[in-house]
Parts: C-alpha cells; sequence; structure tokens
C-alpha cells in the first residue's frame, strides 16, 4: 500500500474520532477547549492557542431612519444585558514571529456548534505568515443551541451541550446583543485594559472577518459600525447568501434589512468579497441572493467569485488535518459525505480545493492593501445569463468566468456548486470525474495535461489570485492526478 493511499484511508478514521468526541460518545475533560476547526497539535508548528472568558455589558440596537440598500445605516442602543462569553486565540509562540497583523471572526454557529470557518479554511496561510487569530463566540446557537437557522436539525453541537462542565457558566442574551459583543470584544483586543489576550504582540492591523452565516452578520456590522475609527482596518466577508442579517429580532423588537443590501461605500477602509458559485443563487435564510447583492468594484472594494467551487467541500473535512505540508490537499478528492456518519450525500461533493487555496490568497491580498495600500487584482466575475439567471457553462459543464484555476482550466471533472440530498449537502456542491474515455479525447497526453496546468498556474500567480506555496502543491498533485489520463 502506497504512503498516499495509507493517508486517505486515515482520514476517515480520525474524523469519526471527532465525530465520537463531539456527539459526547466520548467523555470530554472539563479543561478541554471546544472549537470545531484544526485537529493537530500548533506548538511544532510555531503556534499556541488559548480561551479566554470575557464578560461585559452589551447593548442591542434599532435603526435610526430607514434601512437603506445603500447600507448608509445609523442605530441607537436600545435595550442592554450582561454577557459571559468566550474567544479563542491562536498565535505565534515567538513574539517576532507575528507579522502584525490580527484576524478577528465571527465564529459561524449554521452546523449547531461554534466553528472557525476562516480559521479552517485559512490556516495555513496564516501559520506560515505569522497572523494572529482571534475567533469570538459572538452568537448564542453556538454556546446554548437556540434561535437562528441551522443545517443540521435535530443535533446539538453547541458548547454546553458537549463541555457542559466548562461552558454552563456562559451567559448569552440573544442575537440582538451579537454586534455589540463582537465590537466590544474586538475593542479590548486592539486596546488592551486589565488584560492582553495577546500577551504584548504589537498589532499594526486588524481585520473583522465571517463566512456564510457569519458574513451576513459581519455586513450589517460593517454598516452599523464600520467606520469606527482606530479598530478594524479592513473588512474579509466570505460566502455572502442573499441581505445581510437582521438589527433586532425577538423576543426584541424586530430590525429587518431590505431584500438588497450593499457594503457601504463610504466606509473608506478596504473590504474583500469572496463568493463561491453555490453563493450566487442557493435559497437561504436570507431575504434575496448574492447576485442581486453584486457591488461594482472601488477604490475600497473587491469582489472575487471562484470557479469551480461550492460553498463547502472535501476541505472542510479533510482540511482539518493539513499543517501546510502536503500536496494530499490538492488533489481531487472523492467523498460522498458532508459529515462523517451524521450527512452522507447522495451524490459525490465537491472536491475541488481551489477554494480554500484562493481564501487563502485574499486573505495576503487584503493584507498587503492594509500595509501598502496597493489595491488587489480586479477579478473577472463568473458568467450569467438568460432569465431566470444561470451561470454560463463550458464544454465540460464548468461555470465560465470568475477567477480561474488549473482545476477548471485543465479539467478532470465537472464541477457543481449545489449538491443533493440533506439539508446541508446542498451546500456542498458535487463533482462528477470524466471518465477514461473522455480524458483520452480532451488530452493528447499526460504532457499536454500537464502544459495546460502549469499555464493555468502561472497566469493565476501573475494576478496573485494563487500562493507560490499552494501554486507548487497543485504542481505536485497534477503530476500525480496526470496518472488518469490514458497514455
Amino acid at each position: 500500500m502506497t504512503h498516499a493511499s495509507r493517508f486517505t484511508r486515515l482520514k476517515p478514521l480520525m474524523l469519526l474520532v471527532l465525530f465520537f468526541q463531539l456527539t459526547g460518545c466520548a467523555k470530554v475533560a472539563e479543561n478541554t477547549t471546544i472549537l470545531f476547526g484544526t485537529q493537530f497539535d500548533l506548538r511544532p508548528l510555531g503556534y499556541q492557542s488559548k480561551e479566554y472568558f470575557i464578560e461585559g455589558v452589551a447593548h442591542s440596537y434599532l435603526p435610526v431612519g430607514e434601512l437603506t440598500s445603500d447600507g448608509q445605516w445609523e442605530a441607537q442602543a436600545n435595550e442592554e444585558a450582561e454577557y459571559l462569553t468566550r474567544i479563542v486565540v491562536k498565535r505565534p509562540i515567538k513574539p517576532e514571529d507575528f507579522n502584525g497583523t490580527v484576524v478577528v471572526e465571527w465564529n459561524n454557529v449554521s452546523g449547531n456548534t461554534d466553528a472557525p470557518a476562516e480559521w479552517s479554511a485559512a490556516h495555513t496561510e496564516f501559520i506560515r505568515e505569522g497572523y494572529a487569530w482571534v475567533g469570538v463566540s459572538a452568537q448564542r446557537k453556538g454556546i446554548d443551541n437556540v434561535g437562528n437557522v441551522s443545517l443540521l436539525d435535530g443535533l446539538n453541537f453547541s458548547l454546553k451541550a458537549i463541555n457542559p462542565a466548562r461552558y454552563n457558566k456562559l451567559i448569552h442574551p440573544g442575537d440582538s446583543y451579537s454586534y455589540s459583543m463582537f465590537h466590544q470584544i474586538a475593542q479590548q483586543i486592539r486596546h488592551p485594559d486589565e488584560q492582553d489576550y495577546l500577551e504584548g504582540l504589537k498589532i499594526d492591523r486588524m481585520i473583522a472577518a465571517g463566512e456564510s452565516q457569519s458574513a451576513a452578520r459581519m455586513i450589517t456590522y460593517i454598516n452599523l459600525f464600520g467606520k469606527t475609527e482606530s479598530l478594524f482596518d479592513g473588512f474579509f466577508v466570505h460566502s455572502r447568501f442573499g441581505s445581510s442579517a437582521p438589527i433586532s429580532e425577538s423576543p426584541l423588537q424586530a430590525s429587518e434589512p431590505p431584500a438588497i443590501v450593499k457594503i457601504r461605500e463610504d466606509l473608506y477602509k478596504p473590504v474583500m468579497l469572496l463568493q463561491t458559485e453555490t453563493d450566487q443563487f442557493v435559497d437561504s435564510f436570507l431575504p434575496g441572493n448574492a447576485y442581486e447583492n453584486r457591488q461594482a468594484d472601488t477604490d475600497f472594494f473587491r469582489l472575487w467569485e471562484v470557479a469551480g467551487t461550492a460553498h463547502a467541500d472535501t476541505y472542510n473535512t479533510l482540511g482539518l488535518f493539513d499543517r501546510g505540508t502536503s500536496s494530499y490537499y490538492a488533489e481531487l478528492i472523492s467523498l460522498n459525505y458532508a459529515i462523517p456518519l451524521i450527512a452522507t450525500c447522495d451524490s459525490t461533493i465537491n472536491g475541488n480545493p481551489i477554494h480554500h487555496f484562493t481564501v487563502n490568497a485574499a486573505f495576503h491580498a487584503l493584507n498587503e492593501w492594509l500595509r501598502t495600500g496597493v489595491a488587489p487584482a480586479i477579478a473577472d466575475r463568473l458568467v450569467v445569463e438568460g432569465t431566470p439567471a444561470q451561470y454560463a457553462v463550458d464544454e465540460f459543464g464548468n461555470t465560465r468566468g470568475g477567477i480561474r484555476s488549473p482545476y477548471v482550466d485543465a479539467p478532470l471533472a465537472t464541477f457543481g456548486g449545489i449538491g443533493t440530498g440533506k439539508k446541508i449537502c446542498m451546500i456542498f456542491g458535487t463533482m462528477t470525474k470524466f471518465s477514461q474515455e473522455q480524458l483520452a479525447e480532451i488530452y493528447p497526453s499526460r504532457e499536454d495535461y500537464l502544459a495546460r496546468v502549469q499555464q493555468s498556474i502561472e497566469q493565476s500567480l501573475a494576478k496573485e489570485f494563487l500562493r507560490p506555496q499552494d501554486a507548487e502543491k497543485i504542481r505536485q498533485a497534477s503530476q500525480k492526478m496526470a496518472l488518469q489520463i490514458p497514455q
């Protein structure tokens, strides 16, 4: 058995262990921090992870005037309530390895747990470049498993469910207070008083980030509080679906945004918005859809849409074990589940790893934008046509336009953004690998395939849509994947 095949077999076993831990089938010690993210020891890579409990008095808010589609909103404090939540800080152990940038993530709660979506997607970039990362448990569902939308109905992976001995003391007054909580915690990170959560690291830049349902929260946060001086320097919005999240909700007075919500153009701070194919048209808990909410690029805004991608994919599970050194994660890996044992899908989920690699590149581009003032490249939009609007596809069934990659420029499969089966499978997309006969028709030789891969890599590197270290992983993986092509 080859090393690669042993590695492939090992992953599901590790995921099963993780599943038993999260579902309570294995006893969780009181001192165990629960965070559904990377599942390996960070210390050999020069990083550490610490959890802190943090408390305060938060406000709910109501808008002043109409919530207009331009996002130029004002709000006033409404009710107030005490909270006790937690943050998790991952940072270089040695201060000299810190690059000066802190990413503060609004943790995602769609899976009935408190998940660091951006850390999971971009940890290889964060670690190799020396970022500090802070995950904020800003919403109640990740703590108590109540309210909000869920992709895993009937399953409770909240902090209190998994480790009640550690987390039962947490107090969350409801998501109407989440913006105030996130804002206050960010202020304590940037301007420490009694407790310095970064233990003396000097912050040069601070980025707020949120993915999926947290992207909806992030857009509302930006439009309400993004102009605050001396706090966040830039914003990373990842995979928004439709409009944005409510400002206030039941049991308090509800305040819902309109179906079309732009990120305010008078922010005058860099905003990077990264979108997959799934995000544009998928039905969600929000009004409208992301396609209708498209914005033009400006001096302070970039929209990157990535061809061949799904909202979630194989990297969401296998990537939890990626230490950043193996080209295994650059291969097309076939899985038919979104979560092992819990969510088996009706078809093979999207195994295109370019989503992960583009998240890495997007964070790098945003950080360079903040550091040097040089804006990232403007990317082509995914091509949409017809009524109702839908993606235009090429002869291989892959969407045209958008940020390209070897996976669609030298394709070995057709990638879809919308999956089939259970509700969570919808966002994991599909992948249909080409048959030997199809590959023989497309590629005269393996050398021809590799030449197309190399050409696509060079184009991506020229626009900085791909990081050099990740380009090398794709090169190595393509050597192995070329063996699928008949001689």
